[in-house]
Parts: C-alpha cells; structure tokens; sequence
C-alpha cells in the first residue's frame, strides 16, 4: 500500500496499515505488539483521552498465573470446562479450541513480554473464602499504570492516537477483505485507509439497547462497574455481525458483581459471599448466598433491583471483610435487627422473622457449615448466626463487567464468519471476542486481552490479510 495522508480528527496522519479500535488492554497491547512488528498502526477510542480504558481503567488485573513462568493448573480445567458442549461445538458456534489452547501456551509469554516492557508483577494471595483458585499474579499499579505505561510505549514506537474518535463502520473489497473504516468525530465522518482492524471496543454494556436486546428488560437493574464502561456501546459487535461475523459464548449471560447502590460515578464494589446474609426489599432472602456471582447477579431480578447485604459484629471482624466491605462506603448500623429495618425501609417484622429463621437453621445445622435442612432457601457454606450486635447492611446492586459472548475468532484473533472463515484483515480482542459458557472463569479476562491483543497485533501487521495467511 502506499504512503497518503488522512485526517482523522482534525489531526493529518499517514494512512495506517492497521487500525486498532478502543484502547483497554487488548487495544493497547495490539497497537504495542503491531508497532514493534513494523506496522503503521493508528488508535482510535470514542472517550476523551483522559477517561480511556473502559473495564481496564481501575482493574486490579489479577491474572491466574503462579508465575510469569507458569500457569494456574486450575484456569486451564476450568477453562476446558467451560468451553461449550461438543453438540454446540460440532454446530460451529463453540469455543475455537485452538484459540484455547494459544490462549494457555501464550501466556507466559505475553507476560515475560510485559515483563521487557518495563512492567514488575507481584503475586496475590486468594480474596476467595472457598477452594477457587487464587488471583495471582497482577501488574504493580493495576490497569491503569498498565495503560500509561502501554500508550507511551506506542507513541516511541510511532502509534497515533485518536481520541473522541468513534469506529461507525468497516468497508470491505469485492473479495471480502478490510480495506478501509469509517470514523467519526464531532459528528463529523471520515474514510481512512486499513489493511487490518483489530476491534478491541469492549463489551456493550453503555448501550442500553443492546443490553436489552441480549440480557433481557431487566437489564437496567445491571449498571456497568466502572463508569469508564460507558464507552463500550457495543460498535465492535455491531459493525462485525454486518460483515457476517459468527459469535461464541453465552451472550445472554454476564460477568457481574455486587456494588454499593449509594455510589455515584465510581463503582465500590462490596460483596459477602460466605458472610452474612442478603435480602431484598421485602425483607426476606432470595437466593443462597454461598453461590457468589449468581448469588450476586440474582440482585438484578429483585425488585426495585435492590437487595442488602446484613453482618453483625462477628462478620465484620472476619479477615475478609476488609477486602469486600471497605472500598469507599460506610454501612448503616443499628444496635437490633428492628432498628437496621427501619435505616433501610424494611419491615421490622418481617426481617426479624427472616433473620430469626436463618439463626434457627444456623443452629439445627452448625457442624455441615451450612443452612439448609429448614430454609426454603439454604445457604449452603459459611452459615453463622447473625446474633452479636451492632448489626450493619449494605445496600447494594448487580454492577456488570462484561457478557460472556461475542465475537468468534482463531487463535490469531481473526474474526470468523459464521462458515467458520477468516474475515480477511478483521481482527478483535478482549470483551469484544466471546469464549465463556455457563459462568465466568475467575481472573481470566484480563490475561485474555493480553495474550489475545498482543497475538492480534503481531499477526495482523504481518499478514496480506488473506483467509490463509
């Protein structure tokens, strides 16, 4: 391709051979990755430069690595286990099991990458109650010194950036090959010139449509984690499925947790799993709480989409508690349950009895660690009685990381067709690309965009964008 000019955003660039769109991890390590590979690459992201970064922005990025050597031999049964089922799979929509297995050998050395890049990593014991494996290894400064560190790598490598700047649409050739995209800024549009595009928009979740449209009417009552998320309209998937992309992963089906309802602009994510218990507006339990992320995603379908976490004394001098119940919030406490009722506008009758019942069963079936003879609902591990006051609730609501479906691609990030093709020179990484069925492997999403960013960006620099190449 030869050398023009475009201007994108009020700012002359020369026209790139690999666009990159959206700039979270995935974008970043695409854009880092395609430079050092020799491409002209341009970033676009539709936030102003100041909010980029989407769900990575104040992401503690744990990664379920024992090492940068190594890792977990627990993510890799997990993640077999949640590829989709062999009929699925034989129909063509499941998982790509070669992008799963790159996935697993590409990790270590993605990280060892980062590693040369400048980044230190420091490994983290388990926030998890239970026999989840741990965290792990997580970047010192999280997402967002990952971010700054990434993006001032990619200017020294050349990379231009375009921020406000909105990816609208993708043009193809007769052939079916990416040959430009169309942007837009300030309500303005603009053709520019690619041989490869490597979506890395995110999720959809700031798109209230679509949110419905895949995760039901009830979806307004699931508010996106970080409010960086609401660039993520979703243009990624949208702009793909009209050049006739196959999708992968349960899109109906969504990574969430519980976050603090009093919040305004940032998310306090607070969350009990084995301590305390929950319950609605109506004053009873809705769910066992010892399921963690369906307990806390059953908030959504509550009414008003409100629920409460309840501890007394005894839970918040758990050792846990500091990690899930102190993010920037403060709970309401009251010396009896009856006074905690009428703080939250509960009836005091009614989640006396509740609370009552629960202390019953709590005792009937202490030596199991669990609840469940006599509860219609039983909560199946770390069932204490709620007995020793002051007594405190947290009102919370279902906070949405991302859906657990999205694009199909290979192990090189190439978006497939729905005959399972390679759509020449349409690459995606990170939220955007599916790959989750059933529930969210813990602490996998963050590697995902890594080792998926960073195999896009190397392999669409130095492709002719071919089906085969």
């Amino acid at each position: 391709m030869s050398t023009v000019t475009e201007r994108v955003n009020g700012v002359v660039h020369e026209a790139p051979l690999v666009v990159v769109a959206g700039f979270g991890a995935a974008g970043a390590a695409a854009a880092v990755a395609a430079a050092e590979s020799g491409a002209r690459v341009l970033v676009c992201d539709r936030a102003p430069a100041v909010d980029r970064g989407g769900n990575t922005r104040e992401n503690l990025f744990y990664m379920s690595m024992k090492s940068v050597d190594e890792v977990d031999p627990d993510l890799i049964a997990a993640l077999r286990a949640s590829t989709a089922p062999a009929e699925t799979a034989a129909a063509g929509w499941g998982v790509d099991r070669e992008f799963l297995s790159a996935w697993i050998e590409d990790a270590a050395p993605t990280l060892k990458w980062l590693r040369q890049l400048g980044f230190e990593f420091s490994y983290s014991e388990s926030d998890i109650i239970d026999d989840g494996f741990a965290p792990g290894l997580m970047p010192h400064g999280g997402g967002n010194v990952m971010l700054d560190v990434l993006e001032d790598k990619a200017k020294r490598l050349g990379v231009q950036f375009a921020y406000e700047t909105a990816l609208v649409d993708i043009r193809t050739g007769e052939d079916g090959t990416v040959t430009h995209v169309v942007l837009e800024s300030a309500g303005a549009r603009r053709s520019v010139s690619a041989q490869a595009v490597i979506l890395a928009t995110g999720g959809f979740h700031g798109n209230y449509e679509l949110m419905t449209q895949y995760l039901g009417p009830r979806a307004r009552y699931a508010v996106p984690l970080t409010r960086y998320a609401y660039y993520n309209k979703g243009e990624g998937l949208r702009v793909a499925l009209g050049l006739g992309a196959a999708t992968t992963g349960d899109l109906g089906e969504w990574h969430g947790l519980t976050i603090d309802a009093r919040a305004k602009g940032e998310r306090w994510v607070v969350g009990g799993g084995p301590l305390g218990i929950m319950v609605n507006t109506d004053g009873r339990r809705f769910v066992d709480e010892a399921l963690w992320e369906p307990a806390e995603k059953a908030v959504r379908d509550q009414p008003g989409g409100t629920a409460f976490y309840l501890l007394d004394a005894e839970g918040s001098r758990h050792p846990f508690y500091e990690r899930r119940f102190s993010s920037g919030g403060a709970p309401l406490r009251a010396n009896t349950i009856e006074e905690l009722a009428e703080l939250i506008d509960v009836s005091p009758e009614e989640l006396a009895r509740t609370v009552a019942e629960y202390n019953a069963a709590c005792d009937a079936d202490s030596a199991g660690g669990g609840a469940g003879t006599s509860l219609d609902i039983p909560k199946t591990d770390g069932a204490v009685p709620l007995t020793e006051a002051p007594f405190e609730a947290w009102p919370v609501q279902a906070g949405i990381c991302f859906s657990l479906g999205g694009l199909r691609v290979d192990a090189h990030g190439r978006v497939l067709s729905l005959d399972g093709r390679p759509i020449p020179g349409l690459y995606a990484a990170g939220d955007v690309a599916g790959g989750y069925f059933g529930e969210y492997v813990n602490y996998t999403s963050s590697l995902k965009a890594l080792v998926l960013g960073r195999r896009s960006g190397c392999h669409a620099s130095t492709s002719e964008s071919s089906p085969t190449a």
